[in-house]
């Protein structure tokens, strides 16, 4: 069966724009012979008859009148892709980026690898320093950064979009005996291991809402000290799960007895947030074909917020 074509529809709109079918071959340097065989398909593909010949030209139908509309919306779209994707393949500037580590680690190598076969021109300063929301958070409203990638407690006046979330889960020494589900008994006579974040103290709060009289005992700024005391069963922590991505020999991760999510959100300043190379860099950050080649979804680490 004969199938729609571009090449149809801009043979429909030069016959009736010209008038006849013998207008149109002189203007597209074709035959008539072509062009009726181009109009015959089309009328085909869509069941009816498209132009009424007459001794003086053609004219177009009711049905021709209402697909002429729609040619010309889809081939003003069709000459528009070509100049668009040379204008974006053409954008430069510097966009400034302030992460967690674990962001900076885990996901934005994919996201930078895509922007540079795509917009060699855009370049990604990258500040993975922050091992907190408020420290990014700070980053933003000071202007060191143009994008934020935070988790709680945005400050007014910033723009936020939802971006992807992961979980909260317990983290333990391997050679630590007990049984699943962790229960807060068997951790009790443990020395809980507190990340010094926001995060941190929302979970403790939670657990204690819950029920879980949690005391933290110790307090590190770093999730890989976290974790090295951890591994040498110094005590237990609750970290996010792309924190311990991936999870070091000597340490095991199992669910909380409570079901705790970390949202990640994509900050923008109000003045910057319109700026095409700003938007270009955030349609990467949130393409979820790009996010899915990361080791982080394919192990189930993290999930979509939108």
């Amino acid at each position: 069966m004969p199938r729609l074509t571009l090449n149809q529809l801009e043979l429909l709109v030069a016959v009736i724009d010209s008038g006849s079918f013998s207008a149109a071959a002189i203007e597209l340097g074709c035959t008539q012979s072509r062009i009726s065989h181009a109009i015959h398909e089309l009328e085909q593909v869509v069941g009816t008859r498209l132009l009424q010949r007459t001794r003086s030209g053609c004219t177009p139908t009711d049905a021709g009148q209402q697909v002429l509309l729609k040619a010309r919306q889809i081939l003003r779209i069709a000459a528009g892709i070509v100049p668009s994707v040379q204008a974006d393949a053409r954008l430069s500037g510097i966009v400034r980026i302030a992460c967690y580590r674990s962001i900076g680690t885990h996901l934005l190598p994919y996201v930078l690898e895509a922007l540079a076969i795509d917009h060699p021109g855009i370049q990604i300063e990258i500040d993975d320093s922050s091992n907190d929301s408020r420290d990014v958070n700070q980053r933003m409203t000071s202007g060191r950064a143009d994008i934020g990638i935070s988790s709680y407690d945005i400050p007014d006046g910033l723009i936020s979009k939802p971006y992807i979330y992961d979980i909260f889960s317990l983290i333990l020494p391997t050679a630590l005996r007990y049984t699943t589900p962790v229960t807060w008994a068997q951790l009790a006579p443990l020395t809980y291991i507190q990340a010094d974040t926001a995060a941190s103290q929302r979970v403790l709060a939670q657990c204690h809402q819950a029920g879980y009289p949690i005391v933290a005992s110790r307090q590190m700024t770093s999730d890989s000290s976290i974790l090295a005391l951890v591994r040498q069963g110094l005590g237990y922590s609750i970290l996010p799960r792309l924190a311990a991505f991936p999870t070091p020999p000597g340490v095991a991760t199992e669910a909380l007895p409570v079901h705790l999510q970390r949202p990640f959100l994509l900050i923008l300043h109000p003045d910057t947030a319109r700026q095409k190379v700003v938007q270009t860099v955030v349609r990467y950050l949130r393409d979820k074909q790009i996010i899915r080649q990361t080791e982080a979804w394919r192990h189930g680490v993290i999930g979509f917020n939108y």
